[in-house]
């Protein structure tokens, strides 16, 4: 069955129609003479990106950091095999998932496909709280540049700027928004300050380091099982 048979709104209501029905999903898709594995997908992709996500599209598939993380996170705890997993996170093949899995499991960020979105293009000023909660949702969170600056109003050269800065210098780079480094502005915040700011980035640093050797010892208990 082609795929690209169906509009985008012909599938929505499709799915709406099976969501009203008390048929199975197999017998509801073979009455419309859709192929069940087709259908499946369609609820998947309605069901991560909602209706979106049955845009008929020839380039690749947009998955979140998120949905990277979780369904590979689900596979290392047991909670299926990769094709259920996949089933579940309403991820297009096993091959995608294994790719994450060897990604993560070699310490390597999983984050957004890259797609193209409207980002604010002029700098606003910000507090070094809001550059700390833009950095920890790109570094720990694994968020992209653009999904950054579209949650929290910046541009996307701030948030690069401010991620590039902590790599560099820690978290008391921030201190200096407009791009230089700290040197001369360092007495501008106490030693309190400073070591909040080091305590902050310190346990952030830990936090993402028990994640990956929780996650990377569970999976090879998994792989010596297998």
């Amino acid at each position: 069955m082609n795929m690209w048979k169906y509009t985008q709104k012909e599938k929505y209501n499709l799915i709406k129609e099976f969501e009203k029905s008390d048929l199975p999903r197999q017998t509801f898709a073979k009455t419309k003479g859709i192929s069940p594995e087709t259908f499946r997908d369609w609820n998947n992709y309605y069901k991560e990106n909602g209706y979106e996500g049955l845009r008929n599209s020839k380039s690749r598939t947009f998955y979140s950091a998120e949905t990277k993380i979780n369904s590979v996170r689900a596979y290392a705890n047991g909670e299926g095999n990769l094709k259920q997993v996949c089933e579940k996170f309403g991820v297009k093949s096993s091959k995608q998932l294994r790719m994450w899995l060897i990604q993560y499991n070699n310490g390597k960020t999983l984050k957004a496909t890259p797609v193209r979105k409207k980002v604010t293009a002029v700098p606003r000023k910000t507090t070094i709280d809001e550059r700390i909660e833009v950095v920890e949702f790109i570094l720990n969170k694994h968020h992209s540049y653009s999904e950054a600056s579209e949650r929290f109003d910046v541009s996307y050269q701030q948030a690069r700027l401010w991620v590039m800065k902590v790599q560099g210098d820690g978290y008391k780079a921030l201190v200096d928004e407009r791009g230089h480094r700290i040197h001369h502005k360092a007495e501008e915040i106490s030693e309190l300050e400073k070591l909040k700011l080091e305590n902050r980035e310190i346990k952030a640093k830990l936090n993402e380091q028990e994640a990956i050797a929780a996650f990377e010892k569970k999976l090879n208990e998994l792989q010596h099982r297998g």
